[in-house]
């Protein structure tokens, strides 16, 4: 639905062009038919807009400033920010979110209802590409940041899970060694700890 709604644009600007352009050539008679296909694509957008049950309400909502943007992201789930703090983690570790279409973890909610963002990740953002590489290029970009000798937090909810989770789990396994893997309610979450590949080994008996 992101894509989508940020393609919309591009889409209905060459839509517009082409109206124009058959506008001002020679007429054809496969033109009536192109005019008759761009309706929906133009009327669609804008039914939706207008339909939409929270347009009223969303028209008179100030939006915040760019500075309080931390204050519009989700807060997290009171049982997983529990059961990450309970196990020490905090919101300055690095993380990993596992769920398609999250590039953030939610946000943290201190004492004072505040918010707080975790930016660090140990593998790269967002964790769903590297299920659309293939294999070998996963091995590299694993393996790759394994050497940076940065672990962190693999969170996982089961009620949202990833198309081939088990398989992704294999693989980041043959890097990383999970030192805690602790379940509770919705949420699984593991310590993720590189292991010493043998170059590391090397460098560090060298020393």
């Amino acid at each position: 639905p992101a894509n989508l709604l940020s393609i919309a644009p591009a889409l209905l600007f060459s839509v517009a062009v082409l109206l124009i352009v058959i506008r001002h050539s020679v007429r054809r008679s496969w033109h009536l038919y192109v005019r008759a296909a761009t309706v929906p694509v133009l009327a669609i957008p804008v039914a939706m807009v207008i339909g939409h049950p929270g347009l009223a309400a969303d028209l008179e909502t100030h939006q915040l400033p760019p500075h309080r943007f931390t204050q519009q992201v989700p807060a997290m789930d009171t049982t997983l920010q529990g059961l990450l703090s309970v196990n020490g983690a905090k919101p300055a570790d690095s993380y990993v979110r596992v769920v398609d279409g999250r590039l953030l973890l939610p946000a943290w909610i201190g004492g004072d209802s505040s918010k707080s963002l975790s930016d660090r990740s140990w593998l790269p953002k967002p964790f769903e590409i590297i299920g659309s590489l293939p294999p070998w290029r996963r091995e590299v970009y694993l393996e790759r940041n394994a050497r940076s000798g940065q672990g962190g937090w693999l969170i996982h909810s089961k009620s949202s899970p990833m198309l081939h989770f088990d398989e992704r789990l294999a693989e980041i396994e043959k890097y990383y060694e999970p030192t805690k893997h602790i379940e509770h309610g919705d949420w699984i979450i593991w310590y993720m700890k590189p292991l010493a590949r043998p170059a590391q080994t090397a460098q560090l008996s060298a020393r």
